[in-house]
């Protein structure tokens, strides 16, 4: 199923540690603010958290990739990733992090192998938003990282930084996103991914909010009538 994506992956991470230009395409917006990402529409999107992962606080578990919601492996089951995502790496050994693993953090997270390429990528209908926490795991420093964004239109490559409590990146594109790889630059580090929300662009337009603001402006007039109504009665 993924044959032919790891060797296009793979192939672009090369060119990333190589030869990275982060010049921008015309139809692709990055963020490096979860804020600026979410008013772009990533508020009305999903978020994978990866908390369904069967690790225990403090510990690292092996497992193998890639993941997505057909899953059934030592630490996902079945259903336990949200649909329309996949993850893996290029090794296709991967990694879950528990809670409060050394210093990364409060909440679980997986990552890839020492070195090699993680990657995220669409599964059934392609996304147009992309956003995510990356992380660094050992180097307790920011960290360089190459994003090889994979679109309908072509394969654009963007700079990134990891850090060892989070860093975000994310990405809106005009064109539908297949896969989105990440390398870091010139050493071999443990990739974390964390909070990855993904889908298409969502904000609603000035119409449909002024009727939710009607609409919540007749419930509170319905509900004050009412308490008005039992104040007299009583």
């Amino acid at each position: 199923m993924f044959g032919p994506l790891w060797k296009f992956i793979v192939g672009f991470g090369v060119i990333a540690m190589t030869s990275f230009s982060g010049t921008a395409d015309a139809g692709l917006i990055t963020f490096n603010s979860r804020a600026a990402f979410n008013a772009a529409g990533g508020a009305f999107l999903p978020t994978e958290t990866f908390e369904t992962a069967t690790v225990a606080a403090g510990n690292i578990a092996p497992f193998l990739g890639p993941l997505s919601i057909f899953s059934n492996n030592s630490v996902f089951g079945p259903g336990d990733i949200l649909p329309g995502i996949a993850f893996g790496d290029s090794t296709n050994v991967m990694l879950a992090f528990g809670t409060g693993t050394t210093f990364l953090g409060a909440t679980k997270m997986i990552g890839g192998s020492p070195g090699a390429l993680l990657f995220s990528a669409a599964i059934g209908s392609p996304f147009t938003l992309f956003g995510a926490d990356l992380f660094d795991v050992g180097l307790r420093r920011p960290l360089p990282f190459g994003v090889v964004v994979n679109t309908t239109a072509g394969t654009s490559i963007f700079a990134a930084a990891a850090a060892p409590t989070g860093a975000f990146f994310g990405i809106k594109s005009t064109d539908p996103i297949l896969s989105i790889a990440f390398a870091p630059l010139g050493l071999p580090v443990v990739e974390g991914i964390d909070n990855v929300t993904f889908g298409t662009s969502a904000v609603p337009e000035l119409s449909t909010w002024a009727m939710m603001l009607l609409g919540f402006g007749l419930v509170g007039l319905r509900l004050s009538n009412r308490n008005g109504a039992l104040a007299v009665g009583a």
